[in-house]
């Protein structure tokens, strides 16, 4: 695993945890790129929902 995440330190919760598949999920579960930001949007859009 070393070879494919080289240690650099703990990650912060804003740069977010890397997945195997080289994409990033934030501490909310956000996903970033290569999702659209549409996509995205509609993400929050639900969870805002699920809170109210």
């Amino acid at each position: 695993m070393n070879d494919i995440f080289p240690a650099s330190g703990p990650i912060s919760s804003s740069e977010g945890v890397p997945q195997p598949d080289g994409t990033r999920f934030t501490v909310e579960g956000t996903p970033r790129a290569p999702y659209s930001e549409d996509l995205v949007d509609l993400l929050q859009v639900h969870c805002n929902m699920k809170r109210q």
